[in-house]
């Protein structure tokens, strides 16, 4: 999956890119805007030495974006089946509420706080800054308007 952005701040490592965000990225989680604009800033992996201003391709396998999307809905789901079918087990009805709501609670705490910091240190689902565009190709391109966001 590949978006456009501009570097707002960048290091030989990483950069801070704002992007739009559109569609196909809205449920994905990965940068979790936290407010309603759909412009966001993520942070990217700098392998072609962007610098602030420049206008860039951010790139992320389909792959892995499915996978996060899975994690991020597949996981709290379970753990509130699993949770109200323990919880009517032990306590009846009052059990199947508390013991879902309370698993689904325990699934976005494992969620955020265990497994998030590890998957950002792999590089699978990182964002990676893949190119950088120059003014003629951006002019000459659909890239401009973020029509160019999707390539397979």
């Amino acid at each position: 999956m590949q978006q456009t952005g501009e570097v707002i701040s960048s290091t030989a490592q990483s950069a801070q890119v704002r992007i739009v965000q559109n569609s196909a990225c809205a449920s994905c989680g990965k940068c979790s805007t936290g407010h309603e604009s759909r412009s966001m800033v993520v942070s990217a992996r700098n392998l072609v030495a962007a610098r602030p201003g420049d206008r860039v391709i951010l790139s992320m396998s389909e792959h892995a974006v499915l996978q996060a999307g899975l994690l991020v809905y597949a996981l709290p789901l379970v753990a509130l089946f699993i949770g109200a079918f323990t919880g009517q087990l032990f306590a009846g009805q009052a059990g199947a509420l508390l013991g879902g709501f309370g698993a689904l609670a325990l699934s976005y705490l494992l969620l955020h706080y265990f497994l998030e910091p590890r998957l950002e240190q792999g590089s699978k689902f990182s964002i990676a800054i893949v190119q950088v565009i120059d003014e003629e190709e951006e002019a000459n391109s659909c890239v401009r308007d973020n029509s160019y966001n999707q390539q397979f």
